[in-house]
């Protein structure tokens, strides 16, 4: 349905989809500006390393984001002017038909990050759960890579790859947020029994980042896949092109979060520390030894 009665509906959900995704990325901007200063000011938080690594994480996913918003007006521009007798620099189908071409690799960093915190919290289980889990990480790992590589390869000829990869990451997310849910309330049952019920609450925050972090990809998700199964709603495009900044944004909430202090290890007790293995950051004491080791 268009909004205006003889436009054309696609370039006008197209430019509506583009103007929303360019205030989404500044967001973006925002959270992966404040992820930097926070990483540098509290060094504390992580160890060494892992402060490196999330510095190196938060700039791709930042490029990603910066790369899906350029095609994005680079593609409704194509199409504004792709019937007006003006030469252009370039002429891609892929740009005007099926962009952000940057999906699948969003979606790839969002569900790498999750898979490996499950890994992180799932590394001190039993023998046999932990052999389960890492099964079941890497069956969500082939689903997620094997979309995404199909969607890169018919990308410009058939759009039904786009909405497996959609539909499959949403699974995905899904599927990482209980695994992570189940082994924090277990932990959080555990903490309490021994040490008492005043203890284990930093768990049900960490719970509520996790959920409200997956929740983003799983509701645009969601909200793609029915309107894709609805014919000529051009309305499908604004979730569309909003979901690669949504997949920047998903897993930088949590680094931002933990970099504030927001994690386990930053109001959990001395006594806890001795008892509780999980963990969603490095605590202070193991960060200590680690760098010790590294030396």
């Amino acid at each position: 349905m268009s909004l205006i009665p003889g436009a054309d509906s696609y370039l006008e959900f197209k430019m509506l989809g583009t103007m929303i995704s360019a205030i989404t990325y500044g967001i973006v901007i925002v959270l992966s500006g404040n992820c930097f200063l926070l990483l540098q000011r509290k060094r504390g938080i992580y160890s060494n390393r892992m402060r490196l690594f999330l510095l190196i994480y938060v700039t791709i996913m930042l490029l990603f984001s910066t790369s899906a918003i350029i095609l994005s007006i680079l593609g409704i521009t194509l199409l504004i002017f792709r019937d007006v007798n003006v030469p252009l620099p370039i002429d891609l189908p892929l740009l005007i038909t099926y962009s952000p071409a940057m999906l699948p690799l969003t979606m790839w960093g969002a569900d790498v990050f999750m898979i490996w915190r499950c890994v992180i919290l799932y590394q001190d289980v039993a023998r046999v759960p932990r052999i389960l889990v890492i099964v079941l990480l890497s069956l969500l790992s082939i689903l997620s890579l094997g979309s995404g590589v199909m969607t890169f390869i018919a990308l410009t000829t058939d759009p039904i790859f786009t909405r497996v990869l959609i539909m499959c990451s949403t699974l995905v997310n899904i599927v990482l947020a209980a695994l992570i849910i189940l082994r924090l309330i277990y932990h959080q049952r555990h903490i309490r029994k021994v040490l008492g019920m005043a203890h284990g609450s930093p768990y049900s925050k960490v719970i509520t980042m996790c959920v409200e972090s997956s929740a983003l990809i799983v509701i645009f998700g969601g909200v793609y896949t029915v309107l894709a199964f609805e014919q000529g709603n051009g309305s499908v495009l604004i979730p569309f092109l909003l979901l690669p900044h949504i997949c920047v944004i998903s897993p930088l909430l949590i680094v931002y979060r933990v970099a504030k202090g927001r994690a386990v290890t930053t109001t959990i007790h001395p006594s806890e520390q001795a008892t509780a293995q999980i963990r969603f950051n490095d605590p202070p004491s193991i960060r200590s030894s680690q760098e010790e080791k590294e030396v």
